[in-house]
């Protein structure tokens, strides 16, 4: 497996990964019914980081921050090339940092197993 920094040189960080449900749920209000701007389309338990399975990344370039979209559409390949789908080819609101690996699950299909208690002893879904 090749990595972003071995082919093109840019490191990356995971800006946000596994996010509860509440904590979905307190994004999902920003922009709509508390101050900021909108920074997700979805509530808690639709969105894969609810279960660990979607990660947002950022390029760190001379030690700072660089949200520059041309970046994460370059290395959107090696994420797509590993088995994640990336937030940018979505069709509506394109999330050019986001890339998710969701196993053929629905978020509804997992939102009912968490609802189900079908969790391990750390709080992640059993999956099948």
């Amino acid at each position: 497996m090749v990595t972003v920094e071995e082919q093109f040189g840019i490191q990356l960080r995971v800006t946000t990964g596994l996010r509860t449900i509440d904590e979905q749920n307190r994004l999902y209000e920003q922009g709509r019914t508390t101050s900021g701007n909108i920074v997700t389309w979805v509530r808690g338990g639709y969105s894969y980081h609810n279960y660990g399975l979607a990660i947002d990344v950022i390029e760190i370039k001379d030690k700072k921050v660089n949200w520059d979209e041309n970046v994460l559409i370059r290395i959107s390949s090696v994420g797509i090339r590993n088995g994640f789908s990336w937030g940018g080819n979505w069709k509506k609101q394109k999330d050019y940092p986001h890339f998710e690996i969701t196993f053929g699950y629905k978020a509804s299909e997992l939102l009912e197993k968490y609802n189900k208690g079908e969790l391990d002893n750390e709080g992640y879904i059993i999956f099948d």
